[in-house]
């Protein structure tokens, strides 16, 4: 009896791996098509698929959820741009370290994202053979670039990351393991080299500048910008308590319907005419408020673009 329900279990677990037929992207005639079925199967059946075309040594990576990598991750890799990437075996590799060491799906992403650029500019500065080795002198070459470092900050730090989380995954293999598994490993960073190389401060400032140029444009206006949500949520709250006033009336059988009713407010708007560099001052202007002029629903579901607002009898 425990064989035959151990062999039931096995089975369901194989049937919910397995692939449909009409899902399968290897038979997609597009590849547009054959990413639209991948987004459709589940994650064990990502897995599958992943798992039947990767290469040989790497299926055989130990403690790795598949099923763990990200959709968006696995289509770059399998299906996008990353099919010419030099480097995908060695990203499909951390990105299923990332998976399986807990990082949310967005960040695994992410990192994925920027550290492909890494092994270009690698192979772009030392040769293809960077894709696989990076000597100790060409790190140090690389890194003294600091414009490029400043520029790429994203990428050299999300590269030094997931070489973080490939160094402790290698660490938990055997010898024969880390021998099998050598080719998709991605050239493995030195230590601290983004304490040593990078312009962290530099980077960090630059983007607090950034930030900081943005926002100075509300701040001498933001007074103003907080009295006028607050007088044309009061405006809006005011239309919705007469609207209600109205329906109960109707629902107590006070009020025959239909019933179209015609509600005009006075709102506060910004003085369109000052300088820019003026001081800007609300101005309250009366009359229907443009406010109450968007498509305002009625009982029944349908949107009437007017302020008169007919409430039918239901």
């Amino acid at each position: 009896m425990a064989i035959a329900a151990l062999e039931e279990q096995a089975e369901a677990a194989v049937d919910e791996a397995a692939i449909p037929v009409h899902l399968d992207p290897q038979l997609a005639p597009r590849r547009r098509d054959a990413t639209y079925r991948f987004r459709l199967l589940t994650p064990a059946q990502q897995a599958t698929y992943m798992l039947r075309e990767m290469p040989a040594g790497l299926r055989g990576a130990p403690a790795i959820d598949w099923a763990s990598v990200p959709t968006k991750a696995a289509i770059y890799l399998f299906f996008g741009r990353g099919l010419q990437d030099p480097c995908r075996w060695q990203l499909l590799l951390g990105a299923g370290v990332l998976g399986t060491d807990g990082l949310e799906p967005a960040t695994i992403v992410v990192a994925v994202a920027c550290a492909k650029g890494v092994p270009v500019a690698l192979q772009a500065q030392f040769g293809e053979q960077a894709a696989r080795t990076v000597a100790a002198s060409q790190w140090a070459a690389f890194g003294a670039d600091r414009a490029h470092m400043e520029t790429h900050y994203a990428e050299v730090s999300h590269y030094s990351s997931l070489c973080n989380h490939l160094r402790d995954y290698g660490a938990r293999l055997t010898p024969d393991q880390r021998k099998d598994l050598a080719d998709y490993f991605l050239p493995e960073m030195p230590s601290r080299f983004v304490d040593r190389y990078v312009p962290t401060r530099a980077v960090h400032l630059a983007r607090q500048q950034r930030r900081k140029a943005k926002t100075d444009v509300l701040t001498p206006i933001v007074h103003i910008l907080v009295a006028l949500i607050e007088r044309r949520k009061a405006a809006a709250l005011r239309l919705l308590t007469r609207y209600r006033e109205v329906r109960a009336q109707i629902e107590a059988g006070t009020c025959a319907a239909p019933v179209t009713f015609e509600y005009d407010d006075v709102v506060a708007d910004v003085n369109r005419d000052t300088a820019p560099s003026g001081r800007r001052a609300l101005d309250r202007t009366a009359g229907p408020s443009p406010l109450h002029r968007v498509d305002t629903g009625s009982l029944d579901g349908r949107p009437r673009s007017s302020r008169l607002l007919a409430i039918p009898h239901r």
